[in-house]
């Protein structure tokens, strides 16, 4: 592909991830949701790399090492942008999954008591962590 058109197609990326740093920056971070957060996170990851494919065949067709000084700059101008927009997006998701209690309302009898047993899981909203059922006393559990 022509460098002209790897610089339309990379010029595409960069836009994405202004838009993006536009869109975090609005965002109401009371009423997005953590699965939002994380979908909207794995589009900004695809700008960047496609952003990293583009960039890597303009740098490779250079034909001078004072181009090549200039393509790094665009690099390196991009990816601030990405980290930016990326912390944030990660800031936004771990402020809205610290350790969680949720509780269902699926009452066990308990054969020990008169107050009524729940099912709940305790577990730290995060990548590879297995929820851990246990049983509760209606009037211990706390949802948070």
């Amino acid at each position: 592909m022509d460098p002209a058109a790897l610089k339309r197609k990379r010029g595409v990326e960069k836009g994405n991830i202004t838009k993006s740093l536009t869109w975090i920056s609005a965002l109401d971070k009371d009423t997005v949701n953590t699965v939002y957060l994380k979908n909207k996170r794995e589009i900004i990851q695809g700008y960047y790399n496609n952003f990293q494919e583009y960039q890597l065949k303009i740098e490779e067709q250079c034909p001078d090492d004072d181009e090549l000084l200039v393509q790094i700059a665009e690099r390196d101008d991009f990816e601030e942008k990405f980290l930016i927009v990326i912390s944030k997006v990660d800031d936004m998701i771990i402020e809205k999954t610290p350790e969680q209690l949720i509780a269902t309302a699926a009452p066990n009898p308990c054969h020990h008591s008169h107050t009524p047993m729940v099912p709940f899981i305790c577990m730290l909203v995060a990548d590879n962590v297995t929820p851990n059922p246990l049983w509760c006393h209606a009037s211990e559990v706390m949802v948070l």
